[in-house]
């Protein structure tokens, strides 16, 4: 199992560069060396591809200065909110801020914003006519609206979900989006860290679901793999996920989390039993549900 394809599949996800971000995040915002040093290591290991957002607080401004300090080279997926008034003013200022006169996608943060003004994609359409953009697509929350885009025939290049071993919903429309040529990014592989905070440190609203967090702790301790290595293996092995966006906030997080390839042909065996984790409760799978 060639380790360097699954490391491809890693993408660098950037909130953290320009927020502070995560319920189990320790050290807040990444500092400008801490950025350098992750995409120094990054691009070591292989790994080709960051994930940002205009919405990411000042991470592009960040991101486009550590890559012209480090001269690292990535494709860049970025994100519009699907509210503005002049997509081509948006992206512009995304491209003056990453240093570059290109993406390598662009994505509507807001699903339900672009309904509102479906002629942004028009837009979008156009900027990829021009070669600022090479990829389009939508970030999404529901199965239910991948499966609304590929019933109206919308025309899109990219999608970005989460996927976690908790959630699996978007399993059913996955090979349907391939079908199509659809390039598929999953996010929230860790749920923001909630697979690692003890019964002591966890939110009461996890309550009812501290049982089945207990229980895939208990799976991984019983097959001697570390947990992080155990979800990022789930979500790497699945084919049609071709990128598994996380978030990282020094090097030695990234070493760590890359360290998952060693584990792959172990993980591939137990993968039908890992698929018995899934949840379906919205309310837990989706942070912005969390009340915290």
């Amino acid at each position: 199992m060639p380790e360097t394809r699954y490391l491809k599949k890693l993408a660098i996800g950037t909130v953290q560069f320009g927020l502070n971000y995560g319920i189990s995040n320790q050290s807040g915002q990444s500092s400008f060396e801490a950025v350098c040093e992750i995409l120094k290591e990054a691009q070591n290991l292989g790994i080709d591809t960051l994930d940002t957002a205009a919405a990411y607080g000042n991470s592009e401004t960040i991101l486009g200065e550590a890559l012209t300090r480090t001269g690292t080279q990535f494709t860049i997926v970025t994100k519009v909110s699907g509210q503005e008034e002049s997509l081509q003013k948006t992206v512009g200022n995304s491209l003056e801020k990453l240093k570059t006169t290109t993406v390598y996608g662009c994505l509507f943060h807001d699903y339900n914003s672009w309904k509102q003004q479906p002629q942004l994609l028009d837009e979008l359409q156009n900027l990829k006519a021009e070669g600022k953009i090479h990829k389009l697509g939508f970030s999404l929350y529901y199965p239910q609206q991948a499966e609304e885009l590929l019933e109206k025939n919308v025309p899109f290049d990219l999608v970005q979900v989460p996927y976690s071993l908790f959630d699996q919903r978007f399993e059913t429309v996955f090979k349907k989006l391939k079908k199509v040529g659809v390039e598929i990014h999953t996010r929230s592989v860790f749920l923001q860290g909630l697979f690692f905070l003890g019964p002591g440190k966890t939110n009461p609203y996890f309550q009812e679901i501290l049982p089945q967090i207990a229980a895939v702790k208990a799976f991984a301790a019983q097959q001697n793999i570390p947990l992080n290595l155990l979800l990022l293996g789930f979500a790497a092995l699945n084919l049609n996920i071709d990128k598994v966006v996380i978030g990282v906030e020094n090097t030695s997080q990234l070493k760590q989390n890359a360290a998952f390839v060693k584990y792959l042909p172990q993980i591939e065996k137990l993968y039908p039993e890992m698929q018995k984790f899934a949840l379906q409760k919205e309310e837990f799978l989706l942070p912005f549900n969390w009340k915290l």
